[in-house]
């Protein structure tokens, strides 16, 4: 649970995993709130969940798209929802993901299959998350590198100073 009662379920392109148009609000309490109780309840009594738990936020789009598409690059996840995004894919060029096979023997299926189940503008906001994620984890390590040569100019500094 968050500060102010906010609690998640579920990454929102994962809706489709855990109810459908046709599910009913009892439906909906005994199949996503109730276990995600539990599952607190056990986090409150031993400081850890009892499945996997994904990030929240931007890192969560992230984190759905890989474990969804079996790749990790950022670049790939977003290229692939850049595809789910296109009216057409092509069949004959190579798979983003670099199997070397054509697009129609490996991904292409996956990619029309979350088509159909993800609103295009929630793909558009993961594709959104996980660019700014991206960008902010892409500027702290450019902000700690750049930190690392400070220090080790000082004390290259400090060390001739001694001498």
């Amino acid at each position: 649970m968050e500060p102010g009662g906010k609690a998640c379920l579920y990454y929102p392109d994962a809706q489709w995993r855990h109810y459908s148009e046709k599910t009913n609000f009892i439906e909906f309490v005994n199949k996503v709130v109730t276990p995600f109780f539990w599952g607190q309840v056990y986090f409150d009594k031993k400081g850890k969940w009892p499945y996997p738990a994904r990030a929240h936020f931007d890192a969560g789009a992230l984190d759905y798209y890989k474990e969804e598409l079996g790749v990790e690059s950022p670049f790939i996840i977003v290229q692939f929802l850049d595809d789910i995004l296109r009216p057409h894919i092509s069949g004959h060029r190579s798979c983003p993901c670099g199997s070397n096979k054509r697009y129609r023997h490996c991904h292409r299926g996956k990619i029309f299959f979350l088509r159909s189940k993800i609103p295009n503008a929630k793909i558009q906001t993961s594709i959104n998350r996980i660019k700014f994620d991206f960008f902010k984890e892409h500027k702290k390590a450019e902000a700690k590198q750049k930190s690392d040569s400070l220090i080790k100019q000082a004390i290259k500094r400090s060390l001739t100073n001694d001498r």
